[in-house]
């Protein structure tokens, strides 16, 4: 939800050899897609939990990261409720990267 984040992450994944599309939430391509990497802050993960579901297939996955430790249930529960399951998390430093797989369309 950050255009100068956007160019960050082009330039950090051209460096890295990575082909990857990133763009603004409102900007987001209406094909679904078997993975899907959000790295900002709990509240806008939350905010865009059904969006994001939308976007992402049946036995596809979501990587979600910036969020705080202490933020880990919030967001599990409201990616559960869109069809997320067997989530993975991994801490560092108070914060938080999860991953899980879509096993449902709502």
């Amino acid at each position: 939800n950050d255009p100068q984040a956007l160019i960050a992450c082009r330039d950090n994944a051209q460096r890295n050899h990575c082909q990857i599309t990133a763009s603004l939430p409102e900007h987001l391509s209406v094909q679904a897609v078997d993975l899907l990497l959000a790295n900002i802050l709990a509240n806008p993960l939350l905010n865009l939990a059904a969006d994001i579901a939308k976007r992402v297939k049946t036995g596809g996955y979501i990587v979600l990261s910036g969020v705080l430790n202490a933020q880990q249930t919030l967001i599990t529960e409201a990616y559960a409720l869109q069809g997320f399951e067997e989530f993975e998390i991994t801490k560092e430093d108070g914060w938080l990267c999860l991953s899980a797989q879509k096993k449902a369309a709502l």
